[in-house]
């Protein structure tokens, strides 16, 4: 059975209602669906809509390589990871391999996407506290400006389902209502950035149903790998008739119902937890019962000894910014087997995501609504899996952590396509308003739509690519913080998670440079060293480019609007690379 909290128990037949009212519409579109994907791969039916359906699915903490990998499961046979994802998305859309979160953190990069602003702007720099989560969310001019809001009003019914921000309401004293721009409310309360897969709250604002109530716990709290978990024949197919409280597979149903229940023209966000790690052991993501051990063969990429580039346990950072080396000392085998094990978790946990994903496509396609939808998939940041010796972690600019995945389909979106037009999160906002014919109106966007990504794929303007991680007391307009010169090395370092401290970074074209608060700069060649294992920063033939994106940094680190986008200008050639990491040493 599904309990209510205390505040809501007065209210649990209610809740009883508005579940078989739930189970029968989806019944009603299993009527309808099936399971082939190869009928799937068929066109749907002719629609009749003018103005196009959105859906935006987001995972928490994947990387850019999880969108394509394969992995080895458990019986030795090699198998993409997220199949659904490639057969669904990838083959049938445009995917942007040029794409970066503006801040590779959860609470900004939430912000960042539906606001269309990047961090220095909304207001919106860390996880809690007054500029972070979900305080920092209801205390900024984008709680009432923001996408969601914008469609609203151009006449779109809007939908949300999963994670909004980190710290979102309270179990207890109840929800902290629904934010502005939203119709239907599925959303995680409360979060204590644990990411908990069983044992959660949700505060359920569903108006056609009469629902107004937190419903939950879905699951125990007091769950372990194999103990309080869903059976291993839940699944998507049989949720209906069988209550399975995964979080993923919870969202995904809640996804498919609305889509099932609601006319064009709508938005739908679906916020995954996965493959974000919660707190029970082993470190990790908890997988679908039916999941667990699936990947129990899977290797590490960087640990391929084809993978040319790898930055797996870096061997020698001398030429890293102070906080590497300072922090960071190699990975030993046990901390090798610590994260081999994570990233398979990691992988595991997609699983229910892919199956989600091709739930929301069969329900698409079997109400006649497959045409005329756009569906956008991305996450908010990457994670490290050992890369720079960092044993998770994220928050860097590296591109482990700051590089994400992006792929649309929809209406005229062209098949099997790579896009190389640079973008970043501030650029979702702007692409889903140009898509639906809603426009910005007096909203303030630092970011382009992306649709020209897919529309001239060969274009590649100039375009600087703003990361940062800011602290509150940028916000508070505090002086910065005195670099920490010189610094010592700590003798008995370990590998542990990176430890992300201010900085300002900026991609423009094929580099990438790196401004950190406490001291250090990092200049990197993309094209010659996409793993970022030597640093150009005193290199004599990369001095004029140096100089080029200094200047530019200075000018993005205030910009706003229009400011943000403009041309930066010709970018100065460089020459002389060098892996000589003793030559590069920081001095």
């Amino acid at each position: 059975m599904i309990r209510t909290s205390r505040k809501s128990r007065s209210r649990s037949s209610g809740l009883a209602n508005s579940l078989n009212s739930l189970s029968a519409r989806i019944v009603a579109v299993l009527a309808l669906i099936g399971f082939s994907l190869l009928g799937l791969l068929g066109s749907g039916a002719a629609q009749a809509a003018t103005r196009p359906n959105v859906v935006l699915i987001q995972t928490d903490d994947q990387t850019y390589s999880l969108l394509r990998a394969n992995y080895r499961d458990d019986r030795g046979r090699i198998a993409p990871v997220m199949p659904n994802i490639r057969a669904l998305m990838i083959n049938q859309g445009t995917e942007f391999s040029n794409y970066y979160s503006s801040a590779p953190i959860c609470g900004p990069s939430r912000a960042s996407l539906l606001s269309g602003q990047v961090p220095h702007n909304s207001r919106v720099v860390t996880n809690t506290g007054q500029f972070g989560g979900w305080e920092g969310w209801a205390n900024s001019h984008i709680y009432t400006e923001n996408m969601a809001v914008r469609l609203q009003e151009g006449g779109y019914p809007t939908a949300h389902f999963g994670k909004l921000t980190n710290w979102y309401g309270d179990a207890e004293a109840g929800p902290t209502g629904v934010p502005p721009g939203w119709d239907s409310w599925g959303t995680d309360v409360p979060d204590d950035s644990t990411r908990a897969y069983y044992g959660y709250y949700q505060y359920m604002h569903i108006e056609r149903n009469n629902q107004d109530e937190i419903v939950g716990p879905l699951g125990t709290r007091n769950y372990g790998l194999w103990d309080g978990v869903d059976p291993e024949s839940c699944s998507l197919a049989l949720l209906i008739s069988s209550p399975c409280n995964y979080h993923s597979d919870r969202i995904s149903w809640l996804a498919a119902d609305e889509i099932a229940a609601i006319s064009d023209p709508f938005y739908i966000q679906v916020d995954y937890h996965a493959p974000h790690a919660d707190d029970v052991a082993p470190h990790g993501p908890q997988p679908a019962t039916r999941h667990i051990g699936l990947a129990g063969r899977a290797e590490l990429p960087g640990v391929n000894a084809g993978f040319r580039n790898s930055n797996f346990n870096e061997r020698n950072t001398a030429d890293k910014s102070f906080l590497t080396q300072r922090e960071n000392g190699l990975m030993k085998p046990g901390n090798i087997r610590n994260v081999t094990n994570s990233y398979r978790s990691s992988v595991e946990s997609l699983q229910a995501v892919d199956e989600g994903v091709g739930l929301i496509y069969r329900t698409l396609r079997d109400t006649g609504k497959l045409d005329n939808t756009y569906v956008i998939f991305t996450s908010d940041n990457g994670y490290f899996y050992g890369d720079h010796r960092f044993m998770w972690g994220k928050g860097l600019a590296y591109e482990e952590s700051a590089r994400m995945p992006l792929v649309v389909t929809g209406p005229g979106v062209p098949e099997r396509r790579i896009a190389r037009f640079p973008g970043t999160t501030v650029d979702i906002a702007p692409t889903v308003l140009d898509i639906t014919g809603v426009g910005a109106g007096n909203l303030r966007l630092d970011g382009v739509s992306l649709e020209r990504g897919w529309r001239a794929p060969a274009s590649k303007p100039r375009r600087v690519q703003l990361i940062e991680y800011l602290h509150p007391g940028d916000m508070r307009g505090e002086p910065d913080r005195v670099p920490e010169k010189p610094y010592r090395l700590r003798s008995n370092r370990s590998a542990t998670k990176s430890q992300p401290d201010k900085h300002t970074s900026i991609k423009v074209g094929n580099y990438k440079y790196i401004d950190y608060d406490k001291g250090g700069n990092e200049l990197y060649d993309l094209v010659r060293d996409p793993g970022e294992m030597y640093n150009q920063i005193n290199n004599p033939g990369y001095r004029g480019l140096q100089t080029y994106l200094e200047r530019t940094l200075q000018r993005w680190r205030s910009c706003a609007g229009a400011s943000c986008n403009a041309d930066p200008g010709r970018i100065p050639s460089a020459r002389g690379f060098t892996r000589s990491v003793d030559y590069l040493r920081l001095r």
